[in-house]
């Protein structure tokens, strides 16, 4: 005894340590379910007897060091109304555990039964909708109450679908194994290919956004749309239908950003919104080389779409570089002057069914290298003004006004149509045909402030009704807006007393086709409207430098500037329509 080492003793004041810990989990355990009153007691008594310190280490000091242990301080609970310790604390401890078992594992299926539910539907993407109320899209998971509910599966372009749905639900661990369910929701087509004519619609706004950057991405809504309608599509030439939109589309391509969603929608249509397989890309590389072929004006295109590494390695090629220097230059070619004629609003030219080539053509040396030619400037030069059309374009004979339409001659035009008056410019809006500017310097009056002059602070659809109305007067001729190839064509044989090419009043007019930047080398099929109708010609504010006949322009054509006008063209009648009836309504009716 004498050898052996004297017991290790807890340092100094942690015998307090211990015992307050212990009394904390006492009073823990007897407020939990306890009144405030019986809480109060308990702290009360703690704290005295954690106040009252008993050394209970022997009085003997010998016996201490023989036996090398220190007692400890002891808690002593006292009996709670009467109860004692060891019954209450048990008593505790059992309806603590039994509250936090019921809370967890009971509660939540009791007070609020319910299934997880999986939705799903084909298009993916669809609005979600329980009795009413929005929960999220397609593909999603989500907790739907016990009981009988109405689900409503939406997307825009297809048919909305409701569906009942009984949710069923378990009592016990519902909260960690839910009762899990799945709805499916196939969704139909609206008719008319909207989902198709919407996408392209959106494409082409995106396409005259400007530059993208990182903040503002190019969405890949070709891409969406294809995948969409493939899907949703049960008819034998849903990819057909599809592939006549994107030919539509191409004239629109002027990035590599709306470049990839281009490509990625060909893609998507041949696999028919399902994994590419070999014989898809296939068909998409069928589709794409029928599109391109060889043809050189693709080659201005390409240097405008591709990324910009793929950019200089094609540039690099000198397969490319000798094709470049065959680009035709710019040239202008005069015809004969034609004849006149006067129709039921003045006089006309009656242009001969000829063809040309339509563009601006390459500056000289445009793509020698070590040149600029291949700098920014000039690629926005390409997206902006595309500089030879897909080889020579056949025009048909036409009629065309050799002046832009007065504030004279459109007075008249609003005396007989009076829902077209300035006094009615609210409705005119509100039916999305003008804006506020539209006749603004005519006030709310039908008489025109300087009746000589050519006429503007139109829209697209004022102009488009006064041409209808013209055709109510004089039933031999259809009278219509000239696209732009009928524009630059007569352009050759009209001479013209300004800059750009045909006599009027230094305005910009109003073409009858949608503006798509690459629509020279892609011609679309007219089945699938723009944002923006075309302009041509400019006006009195524009610099020399910065106009020509083969410049381009575009307008929302709801727009009514006071730099905008137009010129009226014509046909016999008897040679159909000039544009495809394609979303055609009577504007000149009251």
């Amino acid at each position: 005894m004498g050898n052996s080492s004297p017991a290790k003793l807890p340092p100094p004041g942690s015998e307090h340590i211990i015992a307050f810990v212990n009394y904390v989990h006492c009073l823990f355990l007897s407020c939990r379910s306890l009144t405030i009153k019986a809480g109060a007691s308990i702290i009360k008594y703690s704290m005295k007897s954690f106040m009252k310190k008993k050394n209970t280490r022997g009085a003997d000091t010998r016996g201490a060091e023989r036996s090398g242990e220190q007692d400890s301080e002891r808690v002593v609970l006292k009996p709670l109304f009467g109860i004692q310790p060891r019954v209450y604390v048990a008593v505790l401890y059992a309806a603590v555990s039994a509250g936090l078992f019921f809370f967890i594992f009971l509660y939540p299926g009791i007070f609020n039964p319910g299934a997880e539910v999986l939705f799903t539907s084909v298009p993916p993407e669809a609005s979600v909708l329980v009795d009413g109320l929005r929960i999220g899209a397609t593909p999603l998971r989500a907790f739907v109450p016990q009981g009988r509910h109405t689900i409503t599966v939406r997307r825009p372009h297809f048919e909305e679908k409701k569906i009942p749905l009984i949710a069923g639900g378990r009592i016990f661990a519902s909260r960690f194994f839910p009762k899990k369910e799945e709805l499916h929701a196939e969704l139909s087509l609206k008719p008319d290919e909207e989902l198709l004519v919407e996408a392209h619609r959106d494409f082409a706004a995106w396409a005259l956004s400007g530059e993208p950057n990182p903040l503002y991405p190019v969405p890949l809504v070709l891409t969406a749309a294809a995948r969409d309608y493939t899907l949703a599509d049960s008819s034998p030439d849903r990819v057909d239908k599809v592939f006549r939109m994107l030919t539509s589309a191409a004239a629109g391509v002027n990035s590599p950003a709306n470049f990839r969603d281009f490509v990625y929608a060909a893609l998507m249509a041949a696999s028919e919104g399902r994994v590419l397989s070999p014989q898809s890309l296939i068909q998409a590389s069928d589709w794409f080389l029928s599109l391109y072929g060889a043809r050189e004006e693709v080659l201005y295109w390409l240097i405008l779409v591709l990324p910009e590494k793929a950019r200089e390695e094609f540039l690099s090629s000198p397969w490319t570089q000798e094709q470049l220097q065959k680009a035709p230059a710019a040239a202008r070619e005069r015809r004969t002057p034609p004849g006149r004629l006067d129709l039921v609003d003045g006089q006309y030219a009656a242009l001969p069914a000829g063809s040309f080539r339509q563009g601006a053509g390459f500056p000289e040396g445009a793509f020698s290298r070590g040149s600029e030619s291949f700098s920014e400037s000039f690629i926005k030069r390409l997206r902006d003004a595309p500089p030879y059309s897909a080889g020579l374009v056949n025009v048909g004979a036409f009629f065309l006004s050799t002046r832009e339409v007065t504030q004279r001659q459109y007075a008249a035009f609003l005396n007989g149509n009076p829902a077209w008056q300035p006094v009615n410019r609210a409705a005119l809006i509100k039916q999305g045909l003008a804006e506020e500017t539209y006749l603004a310097s005519w006030g709310d009056s039908p008489a025109p402030p300087r009746p000589s002059e050519p006429v503007s602070e139109i829209s697209f659809f004022a102009a488009s009704a006064y041409c209808q109305w013209l055709g109510s007067r004089d039933g031999r001729y259809t009278f219509f807006l000239p696209s732009e190839t009928q524009w630059e064509y007569a352009s050759l044989f009209l001479p013209g007393e300004n800059r750009m090419g045909l006599s009027g009043g230094g305005l910009w007019e109003w073409c009858g086709n949608w503006f798509a930047p690459a629509d020279l080398v892609f011609p679309g099929s007219g089945d699938f409207p723009a944002v923006e109708k075309a302009v041509r010609g400019g006006a009195y504010i524009n610099t020399e430098q910065g106009l020509g006949i083969h410049t381009r322009g575009a307008q929302p054509p709801q727009w009514c500037s006071p730099f905008t006008g137009f010129r009226v063209a014509a046909i016999e009648k008897s040679r159909g329509e000039p544009w495809p009836a394609w979303g055609k309504i009577n504007l000149w009716k009251e």
